[in-house]
């Protein structure tokens, strides 16, 4: 049985024609996909959608939607506040953290921050993450915001009822989560140095607990991929 291939679009799925642009269009030219290929379609919104290529153009593809079905909503959203790491390995951490169900990843600068992704970088990171949620099956894709200064992010962390920050002297990750329920968690990760005593001291004077992922010193997207599998184990995500 042939694999049905998908996309993505940023516009809304429904029964009927659809058209598919951007970086699609290379994608199914890669693939060469002609009329009548079957193919799946999904965006952000929870929208999937079934239907039946009718024309592969220079500047789009018509897309005719037989079907559409909305996706079951995690019971538990995550965040990933982290320091972006140096080279490629940030393009890593994306990708895996999208197969892994994350729905907001948060590049953050701190006192020992080095990497700074500007705009530019963050466009080239969703379609990263687009690329991913596309190969793993996933029907979303995270939204990857803008950099915000940590102390920023601390301040306003009121709609989250389980606050994580890594430190290698905090309470053991399974007994921190074994202990709540949370609907929607934040996790801070820090650069290659950690964060400040000043930073962990802020932190936890605005409801962050200081988590420990174990005795060794992880990177940070060994780090970003490890609590992110920890929380989809323990809640059953």
């Amino acid at each position: 049985m042939s694999k049905t291939r998908r996309f993505h679009t940023k516009n809304r799925i429904y029964e009927g024609k659809v058209r598919l642009g951007g970086d699609e269009i290379r994608h199914i030219k890669v693939l060469r996909l002609k009329k009548g290929a079957k193919i799946e379609v999904f965006n952000d919104k929870g929208e999937i959608g079934l239907g039946t290529i009718e024309k592969v153009g220079e500047t789009g593809t018509d897309v005719y939607i037989d079907r559409v079905s909305k996706v079951r909503k995690s019971p538990i959203l995550t965040v990933l506040a982290c320091s972006a790491p140096k080279n490629r390995r940030f393009d890593m951490l994306i990708q895996k953290a999208t197969e892994l169900g994350v729905n907001k990843i948060i590049p953050i600068s701190t006192k020992r921050s080095v990497v700074k992704p500007g705009a530019t970088k963050l466009e080239r990171l969703k379609r990263i993450s687009i690329e991913a949620a596309k190969q793993s099956g996933r029907n979303t894709t995270p939204e990857i915001s803008s950099l915000i200064a940590v102390e920023r992010l601390i301040k306003n962390s009121k709609e989250y009822d389980l606050k994580l920050i890594l430190d290698p002297k905090g309470t053991k990750i399974k007994e921190v989560l074994t202990s709540v329920k949370p609907k929607k968690i934040i996790c801070l990760i820090g650069p290659e140095g950690g964060f400040t005593d000043e930073e962990i001291k802020s932190a936890k004077e605005n409801g962050f607990i200081p988590t420990s992922l174990g005795q060794r010193i992880l990177r940070v997207e060994t780090a970003g991929i490890t609590i992110l599998s920890t929380i989809n184990y323990e809640y059953e995500l």
